[in-house]
């Protein structure tokens, strides 16, 4: 009897360390943390895990317990989930509003403690690799119509189905398709749900929800929500938000957000990185590598030419410029310089046919790096000059074309140096005169 006694003794000390072991296979320690009721937290978590047993934390909870720290300020959930062998992993997700952050919580609780897929991802990224990425889902299969008709979409041949794929799309007003390979024409407006391939008419405007491979065209607006690979033409705007990779011409604005590969033309030309060509009055782009034609030029950073009365970039240099010349003896000007143009905003004093003359003057030139410290500089050059004291318009307008030597001292100064050709109109009313002659310059540069 004592000996029976003894054993349900060991058998009960034994129960009472390996209970807790089986418990912390099926149960898992929560505690909650944040700006939501702790209790409203638990009960989403508990009913999201189903058979686990959630209990709170304790001190004589056993030390291979699973455990979960949901932290919860306003619509941002990050969970942390520690396993048996103590590995953790923390995922944060941003709930949509604050009505569905207890659902966020109790589904990424989940997630964290069910998904052996998250964790492995988390041991690779912890040890320096990238798992491979998931295969791209196949492409949505779309129903074939070889030709659709519509007056006004739904009141169309593809009633119901503004998914088709057609080679044909004739809309008296407004026409709905899913995809383009061929021609759609429309009275007033042509709608393309996915890529376009082909041509794109409408009297009033046209949209591709993907790639467009062709020419679009709209009256008043075109919108390609992919990539332009072809040619985009709009009466007043045209978009392209993945770039273009061609031509852009819009009567008032282009708008390329993914860039221009290529050429964009309107009074107001945007995008973003460009290759080739920007045509307007205002141009606005990221890096350009190639050339920008306008009054207003602005660009993050510049690898080609600048052209226009203002140019902007952001590793552009403003300088003061001073030079003498025999068809202008003094020169005082602002010059602002990108990589590889310049334009300077002079005062010209002149003594010409024993007559003194003042006035304001324009240079836009190219400036060329040779050997180190020398370099090359290529400028046009107009001024309007006035007889001093006169108080009337009488004088000549004084346009040169120089080709200019310089040297770099170190530091910000330069010295220049060359000569040219100077044409000059002298402004007499019905009948003006016009003289040419040789042109010689030097002067000095200060830039910063």
């Amino acid at each position: 009897m004592k000996v029976v006694r003894v054993l349900l003794a060991f058998v009960l000390v034994l129960l009472g360390y390996v209970r807790p072991l089986l418990a912390a296979e099926d149960s898992i320690v929560l505690q909650v943390q944040g700006s939501e009721p702790a209790d409203r937290v638990r009960d989403a978590v508990r009913a999201r895990l189903g058979a686990l047993q959630v209990t709170e934390p304790a001190s004589d909870a056993p030390p291979n317990a699973r455990r979960l720290l949901v932290h919860v300020n306003d619509t941002v959930v990050t969970v942390t989930y520690r396993d048996e062998q103590g590995r953790e992993t923390t995922r944060v997700v941003q709930a949509a509003t604050k009505a569905t952050v207890l659902d966020a919580a109790a589904i990424l609780a989940e997630n964290l403690v069910t998904d052996q897929t998250a964790m492995l991802l988390a041991q690779e990224e912890a040890a320096g690799k990238k798992p491979p990425p998931a295969p791209a889902p196949p492409p949505e299969k779309r129903p074939w119509h070889p030709a659709v008709v519509s007056l006004v979409y739904p009141v169309a041949t593809n009633m119901g189905k503004p998914n088709v794929l057609t080679h044909f799309a004739l809309d008296a007003l407004y026409g709905h398709i899913g995809e383009l390979d061929g021609l759609q024409v429309s009275g007033l407006g042509g709608m393309v749900e996915g890529p376009m391939h082909g041509l794109q008419i409408g009297g009033l405007g046209t949209m591709a929800g993907g790639d467009v491979d062709g020419l679009q065209i709209g009256g008043l607006g075109t919108l390609g929500k992919g990539a332009v690979n072809g040619l985009q033409i709009a009466g007043l705007a045209a978009s392209a938000k993945e770039g273009v990779h061609g031509m852009q011409i819009a009567g008032i604005v282009g708008i390329a957000n993914g860039g221009v590969d290529g050429l964009q033309i309107a009074p107001v030309s945007i995008a973003g990185d460009v290759h080739g060509m920007q045509l307007g009055v205002v141009n606005v782009g990221g890096k350009v590598k190639g050339t920008q034609i306008g009054v207003v030029n602005i660009a993050d950073d510049v690898d080609g030419i600048q052209w226009g009365v203002f140019n902007y970039a952001k590793t552009s240099r403003f300088g003061a410029v001073a030079w003498a010349s025999n068809h202008g003896f003094a020169n005082v000007g602002i010059k602002y310089i990108t990589k590889y143009t310049y334009t300077v905003v002079r005062g010209v004093f002149a003594n010409e046919r024993s007559t003194d003359f003042m006035g304001p003057g324009f240079n836009i030139g190219v400036h060329v790096p040779a050997f180190n410290p020398f370099y090359v500089d290529v400028d046009l050059g107009t001024a309007w000059m006035f007889k001093s004291g006169s108080g009337k318009a009488e004088g000549y307008d004084d346009h040169q074309a120089r080709l200019l030597i310089g040297a770099d001292l170190g530091g910000h100064f330069s010295l220049f140096g060359g000569g040219g050709l100077s044409v000059q109109v002298e402004r007499k009313g019905e009948k003006n005169e016009v003289y040419f002659a040789p042109v010689f310059s030097g002067g000095i540069q200060v830039a910063y």
